[in-house]
């Protein structure tokens, strides 16, 4: 499946590395698109055609160490619309989410990955589109699966409710 692309020719570039610099963070990974899906559609649909593309993320490391998140939203039009950093434990979950699709022969430093967030039910996500796999960030112990298989995790959380 090929991602949807807002075109980030200046801003996204710009806005990266203006809050890296802010940060002091010494490099960047290439950006990668992030997405918001809706709970009861993802359970409906058993997988994330409802995902919505809202912006791009780089990691910002400090060595070998992921120390931020830095995201860039666009509005319908492609322009920038903010740019706010993350730093908490999201980072390092990102990069052990992608360790773990590596050691499962599922990725490498050149698979397109994607971040996506299903808000309603607390659940964000390391996306692989090409083999369509997910990696729960909230999970200690994630292991890849597809997306059809977070149906009964969302349900569970929205019947909670």
């Amino acid at each position: 499946m090929d991602i949807p692309r807002f075109d980030t020719t200046g801003w996204t570039v710009d806005a990266f590395t203006e809050a890296a610099a802010e940060l002091g963070g010494d490099s960047l990974s290439n950006p990668y698109p992030t997405y918001v899906a809706e709970a009861i559609e993802t359970v409906a649909t058993a997988d994330l055609s409802n995902a919505r593309h809202v912006g791009w993320q780089s990691l910002l490391f400090a060595g070998d160490e992921p120390i931020a998140a830095i995201e860039c939203t666009a509005d319908a039009k492609g322009a920038l619309v903010h740019v706010c950093t993350i730093r908490e434990t999201l980072p390092r979950r990102i990069v052990a989410a992608l360790n773990v699709a590596e050691d499962h022969a599922m990725a490498n430093e050149e698979t397109p990955f994607a971040l996506v967030s299903i808000p309603q039910a607390g659940l964000t996500l390391v996306w692989l589109p090409a083999s369509d796999m997910v990696i729960e960030l909230e999970s200690e112990a994630a292991e890849p699966r597809r997306p059809a298989e977070l149906a009964d995790v969302i349900r569970s959380v929205l019947n909670s409710e």
